[in-house]
């Protein structure tokens, strides 16, 4: 009875302020992910502190912001506006985010923000041309990692979350992706 009551509850306060509660969720999980990667997957001695900046900033900008209106707004205004079932909801948001989110938006936002964080530690211009290598270089084994771990998270988080839990699902269930993503990705020589 308890846990059901402060579970509405909580859920009552995140509808309130959805968007400040995802960013605020999904920063402090990429900065954390990053660190246990680093420290516990590679065995790193000293944090590359400047990485850890890279994921916060993703975390919060895109993981909190953009993520929560693809997932709470973007997917459901397309789905009414197509009048899809239920079903069929859950078939198109997975489509479009595994074949054109992922892909084609979020890879290329992540190492933007890389680059961006990178260039103002160094102090250096930025390099869309080495954006887009990396993008381009990355992109099969990005997307298998990607599509192995999103397909069932995205199925369960498309078809049982409402719509303004969505990118808090997406980052208690990301914690484990975030991890693989700073594996596979987060160092840049």
């Amino acid at each position: 009875m308890y846990f059901g009551r402060l579970a509405r509850l909580l859920s009552a306060k995140v509808a309130l302020r959805p968007i400040a509660f995802a960013s605020l969720c999904t920063t402090a999980k990429a900065a954390t992910c990053d660190i246990i990667s680093q420290r516990y997957v590679e065995d790193r001695k000293q944090l590359d502190h400047t990485r850890v900046a890279a994921f916060a900033s993703f975390g919060c900008l895109y993981c909190g912001v953009m993520q929560y209106y693809i997932y709470s707004v973007a997917y459901p205004w397309g789905a009414a506006f197509l009048q899809l079932g239920r079903g069929p909801e859950v078939l198109a948001s997975l489509t479009v985010d595994l074949c054109l989110h992922f892909p084609m938006i979020y890879y290329p936002v992540f190492y933007c923000v890389q680059d961006v964080v990178d260039a103002v530690n160094k102090c250096r211009s930025l390099n869309p041309a080495e954006v887009f290598t990396r993008w381009w270089e990355n992109l099969r084994e990005d997307i298998i990692a990607c599509c192995s771990f999103w397909f069932p998270m995205n199925a369960i988080n498309f078809y049982f979350m409402p719509t303004h839990l969505r990118v808090p699902f997406i980052a208690c269930a990301g914690f484990g992706w975030l991890i693989i993503l700073s594996t596979m990705r987060g160092a840049r020589d």
